[in-house]
């Protein structure tokens, strides 16, 4: 690109560029609406382009997206602008922006929420160490009172779903003490399970209370005290009309709810918001989305923009994603209109077995990447991962050079094979060392040794990995 162009990247719509010429001060708010794939993204990341050419400062402008996958678009097209963006524009999901606040006021909040030790710094959980610390509260009670001795459920799983619930509670809005109600209220099955959901409201306040007590901030501590103590604060609030001035916010149906408050309160104080929405979307409800919420967002705006004409051949896509959403009895309006849905399947496989699916999904997938599609831009979705279709699918496309990342959020880290086969290298090189898990002394099996010689040591076979782990691991020890 030259680095005195002055036009956008792209030609751009009438619509689109009603989007870049939007007024940049007096308090304006822009809310644009359509199907995907009709440009609405392409227009903010235009008319954030336009900012910075036009000289304003780069961190005087906050971009907001539902999940961390939506901002490398933004990052791409800042890579390539013929602009400063020195001081770096905010490309945050609401928790990040969250996290980054808690910290930078902490000394402001951590005595009015409760922490007990407001002198000393904060330490942010992932969602890994969470359960971490779950697990230390719920162990005792399992074992020494008998809780969740009725359910038939992997501790990982368990640990996931008491953490999630805290999670929810949060990006809803609502008190973590009100967990039990909520889910008494919405089972309609047998009252045996009340039980096991009283339990689980009494371990996300034992897990509340071990987190304040140490200055542990999870997911959902960090956002309920942003939330709560820290976005009505004025010594905050002044800050954050000084700092920022340009609002853009994309897919805004994809927020929950407290995000959707802090876009509604931080629409006050911006020279200019511009706000975008998928129709028909919210498509992650069962994590908390708030599509309602982002059409009362929009009411709130000056002006409206509706974008009707896909600009990609994605019709017959979303007319498939129609066809899930009937055979799902989800409801909403149509999300296209001319597609065909039976157009977007390219080829059905006709395996009769789950082998030769995983097989046949496999040599799709190597077919795409030797046609020329990126690897990373290919999802193979399943509703169950076992380890042994990971494998199977795993080791077709490596024969192949393609390379697979696993997304499984409810997996443990040590159930990676990379994460696995470091940890075992680590107990190795420090044989004194003392583990238990779940209370029982770890004993490092000889297959986890040969899985960890194998990953490590290029070229080595799985059979000379066995033998050198016979030799360095004895069995029992």
């Amino acid at each position: 690109m030259s680095g005195n162009s002055t036009h956008p990247p792209v030609r751009l719509t009438a619509l689109q560029q009603q989007v870049v010429s939007y007024p940049r001060e007096g308090g304006n708010r822009l809310f644009i609406s359509g199907l995907p794939g009709t440009g609405k993204s392409t227009a903010l990341m235009a008319r954030l382009g336009a900012l910075l050419r036009e000289g304003r400062r780069p961190y005087e402008i906050l971009v907001l997206v539902p999940q961390r996958a939506h901002i490398e678009r933004y990052e791409r097209m800042l890579a390539e602008l013929d602009a400063p963006t020195r001081g770096g524009v905010d490309m945050l999901t609401f928790y990040s922006f969250s996290q980054r606040a808690v910290g930078l006021f902490w000394p402001l909040l951590a005595g009015p929420a409760g922490f007990a030790h407001p002198d000393r710094e904060p330490i942010f959980l992932t969602f890994e160490t969470a359960q971490y610390v779950m697990w230390r509260i719920v162990e005792p009670l399992m074992a020494q009172e008998g809780y969740f001795s009725d359910l038939a459920i992997r501790r990982e799983r368990l640990l996931a779903q008491l953490v999630d619930n805290l999670n929810r509670a949060a990006l809803a809005g609502f008190d973590h003490t009100d967990i039990y109600r909520r889910l008494r209220g919405a089972w309609t099955g047998s009252p045996d399970h009340a039980n096991g959901y009283w339990q689980a409201q009494d371990c996300a306040i034992r897990f509340r209370e071990y987190c304040l007590e140490h200055n542990l901030l999870d997911f959902s501590l960090v956002t309920e005290v942003f939330h709560r103590h820290l976005m009505s604060h004025e010594t905050y609030r002044r800050y954050f009309r000084a700092r920022y001035r340009h609002l853009l916010v994309d897919n805004l149906e994809e927020n929950v709810p407290v995000a959707h408050e802090l876009i509604a309160w931080a629409m006050e104080g911006c020279h200019s918001s511009v706000l975008a929405r998928d129709e028909g979307g919210g498509y992650r409800v069962f994590l908390g989305v708030d599509a309602q919420g982002a059409d009362e967002l929009g009411e709130m705006c000056d002006d409206r923009l509706d974008y009707d004409d896909l600009l990609e051949p994605s019709a017959d896509a979303l007319a498939f994603a129609d066809e899930l959403r009937r055979s799902l009895h989800l409801g909403g309006p149509p999300a296209a209109t001319g597609g065909r849905a039976y157009r977007a399947v390219a080829e059905q496989g006709a395996e009769r077995y789950w082998i030769g699916m995983a097989n046949w999904v496999a040599e799709q997938a190597a077919d795409l990447v030797h046609q020329g599609t990126p690897a990373a831009r290919i999802a193979i979705i399943a509703p169950y991962v076992s380890e042994v279709m990971r494998f199977v699918i795993e080791e077709a496309l490596r024969r192949q050079d393609i390379p697979l990342r696993l997304l499984r959020p409810s997996m443990p880290l040590r159930e990676d094979p990379v994460i696995r086969g470091l940890l075992t290298l680590v107990l190795l090189g420090h044989p004194e060392w003392e583990v238990s898990i779940q209370g029982e002394e770890y004993l490092l099996p000889v297959e986890d040794v040969a899985h960890a010689l194998h990953l490590a040591i290029a070229d080595l076979d799985p059979i000379r990995a066995r033998h050198l782990a016979g030799a360095a691991v004895t069995p029992g020890r």
